[in-house]
């Protein structure tokens, strides 16, 4: 990975402090408004994401927005563009920049950058508007950064009030607190329509704000976000952001995001494309995810697994695997090919993984049903007055902790582990377990029994 020039940058954003004397200066009372974009060649949103999360880390104080609309009145715009070799153009005013920065940017690289914009953006924030000054072209060098006129015409940044009250959308208090401010502390009473939100916020029905929020939001049914959100966000109801958050999602029915660098917690569904950190949830959409934990994940740009293994009680198994990178869902059936007594089965379980390298290490639990190839499972129901039981004879049921260490070439890996069975059965006498298993009477009405016993397996991915 190659660094990016420090004596050309330099040279360029020496000759765009003097360019930014022709620019507007921020509003006092705004925090600054830094636009990030990137084109599909250079990573697109993903990388516009994480090129403003290093500029956020340099200015906290900013508000840093992916993809910002052509109306918001910017400090500076960076636009990451292609074909290749991709480069960062930086517009401030009627001055711009242009830095070499691959598509492949490392850490190090994208903090370097986002200090060049720090330090304009500090610039800009510090100019006056009264005395211009033309911008020499000292370097035109195609090592260096190039300067181009290209002035802003945005609308001014929007006010800044500390406290606003909604009664719905349009009765607002005190008047300049309406949906082209932003507010410090918002309350209210049915729903609102703000611009955006860089503090605190509490409806009692709904909260609506048209661009980027930062701070902690309460709502009894929604929260809704038309920008991008720095906030924790708790709704009885739904939280829903149009753009990326950074931050936290709680809500007992639904988070929607953009990407998300942070946690969304549901009691329902989690929806999101891209995500840095984690989902928990009864079904989890996203494109891909760090961690996505619920009893249904669907990352839409993963692959599903095949899964192939024969353990030392003689079962062959069959299934899929599918999930986030360290924790997976897995479904699977298979039978005994060989053997006195031929037995089938089929279960599913989670997945926890640890990728090292090409490695990887999984922490398994799962469960499945066992019975007899041929006999057939019967069910009886005994309603004895208030209580009803249901007893399935002929199948068992089979839980298992395992440990697997696997070894991928590619797509294909080879693994193998060791297991830690629990066989619940209704027989005292099962030739499954390892003779030395002893069964373990677990009382009740019916009989019932626990047998406990180790075993091995190996087995393919694909």
């Amino acid at each position: 990975m190659r660094t990016l020039n420090r004596l050309s940058f330099g040279v360029a954003l020496a000759t765009l402090a003097a360019g930014c004397l022709v620019t507007r200066p921020l509003n006092a009372q705004s925090p600054a408004v830094i636009g990030v974009s990137a084109d599909d060649t250079c990573g697109g949103r993903t990388a516009a994401a994480s090129l403003g999360s290093a500029i956020q880390d340099r200015l906290p104080d900013a508000m840093v927005m992916t993809d910002p609309p052509a109306n918001v009145d910017l400090a500076v715009r960076v636009a990451w563009t292609g074909p290749a070799p991709c480069r960062a153009h930086l517009d401030a005013g009627e001055t711009s920049a242009t830095l070499d920065l691959p598509a492949d940017a490392d850490a190090a690289t994208l903090d370097e950058a986002a200090s060049r914009v720090a330090w304009l953006a500090d610039v800009v924030a510090d100019t006056p508007v009264d005395t211009p000054v033309d911008a020499p072209a000292d370097d035109a060098s195609s090592d260096s950064p190039t300067l181009a006129g290209d002035p802003l015409t945005a609308p001014p940044a929007a006010p800044v009030v500390p406290v606003g009250l909604s009664v719905i959308p349009g009765i607002n208090a005190p008047g300049d607190a309406d949906e082209t401010a932003i507010r410090r502390l918002s309350f209210t009473l049915f729903g609102s329509r703000t611009y955006g939100l860089d503090g605190f916020e509490f409806g009692l029905l709904w909260n609506h704000e048209t661009h980027d929020v930062r701070g902690l939001q309460l709502a009894g049914v929604l929260n809704l976000v038309e920008g991008d959100v720095r906030a924790a966000q708790v709704s009885a109801g739904v939280n829903w952001v149009r753009g990326e958050l950074r931050g936290v999602q709680f809500a007992s029915g639904l988070n929607v995001a953009g990407d998300v660098r942070g946690v969304q917690w549901s009691g329902g569904v989690n929806v999101a494309d891209h995500v840095r950190g984690a989902q928990f949830g009864v079904v989890n959409v996203a494109k891909t995810s760090t961690a996505s934990i619920g009893l249904l994940n669907i990352m839409t740009e993963e692959p599903v697994y095949g899964l192939a293994w024969f353990d030392s009680d003689g079962f062959l198994r069959a299934g899929i695997q599918h999930g986030s990178d360290y924790f997976r869902t897995t479904l699977f059936a298979g039978a005994t090919p060989a053997g006195s007594t031929r037995r089938w089965t089929a279960g599913g379980g989670f997945v926890g993984r640890i990728p090292i390298r090409d490695a990887y290490i999984e922490l398994d639990l799962l469960a499945s049903a066992i019975g007899v190839i041929g006999d057939t499972p019967t069910i009886t129901v005994v309603d004895a007055g208030d209580e009803a039981t249901v007893t399935v004879d002929r199948i068992d049921a089979l839980a298992q902790a395992r440990i697997t260490a696997g070894y991928a070439f590619g797509r294909v890996a080879v693994f193998g582990g060791i297991a830690q069975n629990a066989l619940f059965t209704q027989s005292e006498q099962h030739d499954l377990p390892w003779d030395s298993a002893s069964p373990i009477d677990l009382g009740g009405n019916e009989p019932s029994y626990a047998f406990l016993w180790p075993s091995f397996y190996a087995g393919v991915r694909f």
